[in-house]
């Protein structure tokens, strides 16, 4: 029997929609790496996350909806401490479903404490394992979803014995789809390490997943499990402030004299604008209409007071050139005069008439880098620049251009010079020009900041926010498609 027309537009629309259903609610996970260098600090804030695909929310700390641990008693038989979130329906051990148990992984107080507050620095806790008994591989936990979610899963490792580390762990999806993903286990560097390995789970109400792993010893296991949600991607200046700047200025002012620093130092305080020096003008894309400061390369520029000379360092800005300078002009330098004097600059960024970005420091002697992006007029461009002092070929310097760690040279480099007291943005000294052109998000760290770090500041602001649109319906759309197929079988007759 053939069909109507509106029959087969109506079949095929509900094709449309089914198919569509099908892969949107499609479950997946993925291992998204390891964190070898938090050690036992995952609640406390005080300490920088090295990347945010583990820290979705940017607040520097892990799990922030729930958790499910054993943290408390002595012995084989531990009790579970857990609070978990409304999307997850339950969690549960090896230990509850026979064999296995839960146990004691170090002697000592060994990571941060999930029941207290996260905060600058959370009180740590003894933590344990829950463990196998039998080599593997075998579930260890397993949890199920009460609703739709899209969440970090974070699964410490502990102990205080290479026995307690399992070799191998993945996630299995065991009801609701196939999906599964392996880890990368780290070897700690010391039995005592902390180590936490995290996977991306976006799955349906009704899925469940099993944790499996395996190991050397029959007392292999985990730390337990914790959950955080992935929302809205943070602001820009979100993104800054979770690396625990030593200072920031926006830039982004609508007029006057002041530069404020969005963080504070001990005895340093905003900028002042100084001679041509102008803000209020359009920032990066992704500011979020935050405005930036212009430069006429004559002699302005932005003075901040600062007496703490860092060791380890992460200078960053955006700048966009109005014109290509003569010479060599800086967008960050720090030295303790406003008037030239030989040796007293250092921890500069600055382009030259090439359009080349260098990163320059004074140890005693000069060390720089140069980038191979060249920039050109009016196109904006995140530069950072990294010190690292070390002996024995260890230390480094290096710039990134536009989220690439782009360049860099390494050798023995001594602590950066000390002498400096203030900052000048877009002050060139001597008799080289001045910046000409627009700075925005100038940002100083006392740590250095990962490529990880690098290329998230760079995505968020090169790209404007988008406004989500609300979702259509998609009975809507097959009705309409079905409303189009009888207007156009109208039209025909």
């Amino acid at each position: 029997m053939k069909r109507s027309t509106s029959q087969a537009v109506f079949a095929i629309s509900a094709a449309i929609v089914f198919a569509l259903a099908a892969s949107a609610n499609a479950t997946t996970v993925s291992f998204l790496g390891s964190d070898e260098t938090t050690g036992t600090a995952w609640r406390s804030t005080s300490v920088v996350k090295p990347s945010f695909a583990f820290d979705p929310n940017a607040d520097k700390a892990y799990g922030n909806d729930g958790y499910y641990v054993t943290i408390t008693g002595t012995g084989q038989d531990r009790p579970v401490t857990m609070a978990l979130p409304a999307y997850i329906a339950s969690v549960t051990d090896k230990y509850i479903g026979g064999g296995g148990g839960r146990y004691i992984a170090n002697q000592y107080p060994d990571f941060d404490n999930p029941t207290l507050a996260i905060g600058p620095a959370v009180a740590n806790v003894n933590a344990g394992i829950f463990y196998a008994n039998e080599t593997g591989p075998v579930t260890i936990m397993d949890f199920t979803l009460a609703q739709d979610a899209d969440f970090v899963l974070t699964i410490p490792l502990v102990g205080n014995d290479y026995r307690h580390r399992p070799t191998a762990l993945s996630v299995t999806q065991t009801a609701g789809g196939v999906a599964t993903a392996a880890a990368v286990v780290p070897t700690p560097a010391s039995g005592d390490a902390v180590n936490y390995l995290f996977f991306e789970v976006d799955g349906s109400a009704g899925d469940a997943f099993d944790v499996v792993i395996n190991g050397p010893d029959t007392i292999h296991g985990t730390g337990g499990v914790a959950f955080e949600s992935i929302g809205p991607a943070p602001s820009y200046p979100d993104l800054v402030n979770a690396l625990n700047p030593h200072g920031y200025w926006r830039l982004g002012e609508a007029g006057g004299t002041t530069a404020f620093n969005e963080v504070g130092f001990p005895g340093g305080e905003n900028g002042t604008y100084q001679g041509n020096a102008t803000p209020g003008v359009a920032g990066i894309p992704g500011g979020g209409g935050d405005t930036a400061a212009s430069f006429d390369g004559a002699g302005d520029r932005v003075r901040i007071l600062d007496p703490h000379d860092p060791t380890n360092y992460t200078l960053e800005a955006w700048v966009k050139l109005d014109a290509l300078p003569t010479s060599w002009a800086n967008v960050v330098m720090r030295t303790n005069t406003d008037s030239y004097a030989p040796n007293a600059f250092s921890h500069i960024l600055q382009v030259n008439s090439a359009g080349m970005f260098r990163h320059y420091s004074w140890d005693g002697s000069g060390r720089h880098v140069d980038s191979t992006i060249l920039a050109q007029p009016d196109q904006w461009y995140h530069v950072v620049g990294k010190y690292h002092p070390g002996g024995s070929g260890n230390g480094f310097v290096s710039i990134s251009v536009n989220g690439t760690d782009e360049k860099k040279v390494s050798g023995s480099f001594g602590n950066p010079w000390t002498g400096g007291d203030r900052w000048m943005l877009g002050d060139s000294h001597q008799s080289l020009p001045d910046f000409h052109g627009t700075i925005d998000e100038v940002a100083i760290y006392h740590h250095l900041l990962t490529s990880q770090h690098i290329m998230a500041h760079y995505e968020a602001g090169i790209t404007a926010p988008t406004v989500i649109p609300e979702p259509i319906s998609m009975l809507a759309v097959g009705l309409s498609i079905a409303g189009l197929g009888g207007y156009m079988r109208r039209r025909r007759a």
